[in-house]
C-alpha cells in the first residue's frame, strides 16, 4: 500500500509538473496565479488529507457532500454566484472565487465508497445521482454533469454489482441524460459539435 501511495504521489507531481510549465510557457501572469491560488494551497490540502485518519472522516462525509452540493447550487445566487462561460459555476468571495464542484468530485468517490460498504441500495443511489445532477444541469454545467455521472457510474461498477443491474443503470443515465441534453438548444449544438 506504502508503494502505491508513493507511485500515485509521484503520479500527481509529474502531472502537475507538466501542466504548469505548459501554462508558464502560455502566460506567465496565469503560471503565477495558479501556482499561488491553486497549486499550493492544493498541495496544502492534499498533505493534509494524505494525514487524515480516512475512517474518523467517514462518519462525516453525508455532512461534507451535502455542504458542497449546497455551495453548488449557491453558484446560481447572485451576487455570491459567478457566471464565466455560460455557467454559474463559481463563487466569488471578492478577495477570491471558489468552484466548490471541484472538491464535491472528491467528496463523491470517498463518499459512495463508504456508501457501498455499508448498503447496496440502488434507489437510494439513483435518488442521490438524480439530486446530483439536477443541480448541475442548474447552473447548466454540462461537462460537470458527465464527469460526475462518470464517476456515479464507475463506483457503481466497481463495488462489484450483477452486470445486468450496471447496464440498467447505465440505460436508465443515459436516457435522462439525453432527453435533458435535448431540452437545450446549445446542448444539442455541443453533442453534435463533439460527434463531428
Amino acid at each position: 500500500m506504502a508503494g502505491n501511495n508513493f507511485y500515485l504521489l509521484v503520479l500527481v507531481f509529474v502531472v502537475s509538473f507538466l501542466g504548469l510549465s505548459l501554462l508558464l510557457l502560455l502566460d506567465v501572469e496565469a503560471f503565477l496565479h495558479q501556482i499561488f491560488f491553486g497549486f499550493l494551497p492544493g498541495l496544502i490540502f492534499g498533505f493534509f488529507v494524505y494525514k487524515a485518519n480516512l475512517i474518523k472522516i467517514k462518519k462525516y462525509l453525508p455532512f461534507f457532500l451535502f455542504f458542497f452540493l449546497f455551495l453548488c447550487f449557491l453558484t446560481l445566487v447572485p451576487p455570491l454566484g459567478k457566471k464565466m462561460g455560460g455557467a454559474a459555476r463559481w463563487l466569488d468571495f471578492k478577495f477570491f472565487t471558489f468552484q466548490p464542484s471541484e472538491v464535491f468530485k472528491l467528496i463523491v468517490v470517498l463518499y459512495l465508497a463508504a456508501f457501498f460498504e455499508k448498503e447496496r441500495n440502488v434507489f437510494s443511489f439513483l435518488l442521490l445521482f438524480g439530486i446530483c445532477s439536477f443541480v448541475f444541469l442548474l447552473q447548466p454545467h454540462f461537462s460537470n454533469l458527465v464527469i460526475v455521472s462518470i464517476i456515479f457510474l464507475a463506483m457503481f461498477f466497481l463495488q462489484k454489482e450483477s452486470l445486468w443491474q450496471f447496464l440498467k443503470t447505465i440505460f436508465l443515465v443515459a436516457i435522462l441524460g439525453l432527453t435533458f441534453a435535448f431540452l437545450s438548444p446549445y446542448r444539442v449544438e455541443r453533442i453534435f459539435t463533439f460527434l463531428d
